[in-house]
């Protein structure tokens, strides 16, 4: 998934293993994490009263799904590893989810550069 580079994104607030309210799901922090020149970051808002007011909700339950394995897929090349979350098959969902890992895998690796290097 995608935001335009002029939509600041977050990654969000976890404290003992768990997402704030709303940053599980939120558009801001699922976009991904590469940075670059034309990517603008925020710090997650200090304090939230019930909701953050700057969340982005994605509207389908698929696009947060697709989004949450492009998210693992630039941790993982953060961590110089590739573990698609499926063995190859015939399940189209299964497809799908593979290539959104692929996409934040390689969206990653490229932004890392020089600086990727494989897990030992």
């Amino acid at each position: 998934m995608t935001l335009p580079a002029d939509i600041a994104r977050c990654p969000g607030y976890e404290a003992d293993g768990e997402w704030r309210e709303g940053c599980e799901d939120c558009a801001r922090r699922l976009a991904g994490l590469e940075r670059t020149p034309r990517t603008v970051w925020m710090e997650p808002p200090p304090i939230i009263a019930f909701e953050c007011e700057l969340r982005i909700v994605l509207d389908n339950w698929w696009e947060i799904n697709l989004a949450r394995y492009e998210a693992a897929g630039m941790l993982d090349a953060e961590r110089g590893v590739f573990e698609p979350p499926h063995a190859d098959g015939d399940d189209p969902q299964d497809c799908d989810e593979n290539s959104a890992y692929r996409r934040g895998f390689d969206k990653r690796r490229k932004s890392l550069g020089s600086a990727f290097a494989w897990a030992d």
